[in-house]
């Protein structure tokens, strides 16, 4: 599959979670607009492409990662989504957007590629979010659920600060069977930051 067509999961207000696979490359118009159960989305790094309309009225997503191969969101992308407050976008390079696409970025803000603030600040529409703020690997990885947080931080946080950085999630190279047995664990998205790991081995999520 390499992409996701136009109003394909339109109106499915049940859906409360996508992850999308690393062979998608391009989410079409209204894809999933008025979904209004979605909380939670994982975009690929093979993504270049957002269409139109495509996350219409989700209002109840609150962030959303957006990683450095997307160079397109189209126009009413995100609009009416409320509650979306943290956008992240890994990209140096602003991605085309257009006025209507983050409809919530006067109360929102967008985290960037450290040493691209500048860059956003001076682009159309981006320069419109709330606050900008650069990242890093020692920026605190902000988890949806907080038993997940947690397991991570009992196990992983390597200074004792209470928090998993993207640099300590990345020095993981085995989950071990940490989250064994913890029925109680709703999402973890989070999941993606751990690039040093090459398996989850048998019972990991038992």
């Amino acid at each position: 599959m390499t992409a996701i067509g136009n109003y394909a999961f339109y109106y499915c207000n049940r859906l409360t979670s996508m992850n999308i696979p690393n062979s998608v490359t391009a989410i079409g118009n209204h894809a999933f607009d008025n979904c209004g159960s979605l909380t939670s989305v994982t975009i690929p790094n093979s993504l270049t492409t957002i269409g139109e309309s495509a996350f219409y009225h989700c209002n109840r997503l609150t962030s959303m990662n957006i990683p450095n191969s997307v160079t397109y969101i189209g126009d009413n992308a995100f609009q009416n989504c409320t509650t979306l407050t943290k956008v992240t976008v890994l990209a140096e390079t602003p991605p085309t957007i257009y006025s209507q696409t983050f409809t919530n970025r006067a109360h929102a803000t967008l985290y960037v590629p450290h040493g691209s603030k500048a860059t956003y600040e001076g682009a159309n529409y981006w320069k419109d979010f709330a606050l900008i703020v650069e990242i890093d690997s020692s920026t605190p990885i902000t988890f949806a659920d907080a038993k997940v947080k947690a397991l991570c931080v009992a196990n992983w946080d390597a200074d004792g600060n209470g928090e998993l950085s993207m640099a300590e999630a990345a020095a993981v190279t085995s989950l071990g069977r940490v989250f064994e047995d913890n029925d109680d664990i709703t999402s973890f998205d989070e999941l993606q930051y751990f690039t040093g790991l090459t398996a989850i081995g048998a019972n990991a999520f038992f």
